[in-house]
């Protein structure tokens, strides 16, 4: 190749097909964005580009969408372990009813009692100074 001539290299973009149902998988399992990327071997950004382009809504709006599903999936979750189910065998489980109802309803194990009490102050007049000179007196009912 002579010198001082430039030559242009192509650039070849291989489009990567994303494997949404994973992708969704891991969002409603709390992973991030970077997570997501790493696993679907992209760059975050292509991820959110990607998700803008197929959705129309940015990365955050769609994460937040399936994160909520994850929510709803490990409630329900928590209330079937709650209920029980007498079909598979399998009997409520009382610590998960005590969680949920310390999570949604306001209980507490121990019932706290608030004490109001007016505290008194008395007011207690000290006694002149005694003159220079006086004897020294230990006793408090002069």
């Amino acid at each position: 190749m002579p010198k001082g001539k430039r030559v242009e290299k192509e650039h070849l973009f291989i489009k990567i097909k994303m494997d949404w149902k994973r992708i969704d998988s891991m969002l409603e399992n709390f992973c991030n964005g970077t997570e997501v990327a790493a696993a679907m071997g992209v760059h975050p950004d292509t991820l959110y580009n990607r998700v803008k382009e197929k959705f129309g809504i940015d990365f955050s709006a769609y994460r937040a969408q399936k994160r909520a599903a994850g929510c709803e999936e490990i409630r329900n979750l928590q209330l079937d372990s709650a209920r029980g189910d007498k079909q598979n065998l399998i009997t409520p489980s009382v610590p998960m009813q005590i969680w949920l109802g310390k999570q949604y309803l306001e209980q507490k194990d121990k019932h706290e009692t608030e004490l109001n009490a007016n505290v008194g102050v008395s007011i207690v007049e000290l006694p002149a100074k005694k003159p220079e000179g006086a004897p020294v007196s230990y006793n408090t009912e002069e």
